[in-house]
């Protein structure tokens, strides 16, 4: 689906939502596209609930990669809940890396 823009993409996540489903195209353009002062607040808000994850590793273009064991530890998952959650998320929104550590846009 093409959404004409970041209101859209939010109209579309929230029909899905009431509609008890989730609309994963929708989610993956709220994340990408999202203002940075938005990126900003949420990055903050989670790290303000999750002190303890902080980014592993830094890319030369800023990307930050989070260790999985970490992530797991702090929101109490277990292996299986982990690779679940992580599989369901958009292609743009996470990637796992061969050394364990995970790209969060």
């Amino acid at each position: 689906m093409q959404f004409k823009s970041f209101d859209h993409a939010a109209q579309e996540m929230i029909r899905a939502h009431n509609e008890g489903r989730v609309n994963h195209e929708a989610l993956e353009y709220l994340i990408l596209n999202a203002p940075p002062d938005l990126k900003a607040m949420i990055r903050a808000k989670f790290h303000e609930i999750f002190p303890e994850i902080k980014p592993a590793f830094a890319d030369a273009d800023g990307n930050l990669f989070y260790d999985g064991a970490t992530i797991k530890k702090a929101m109490e998952m277990s292996d299986e809940e982990f690779e679940e959650t992580v599989s369901q998320l958009p292609e743009g929104c996470s990637r796992s890396t061969s050394d364990g550590l995970f790209r969060v846009n």
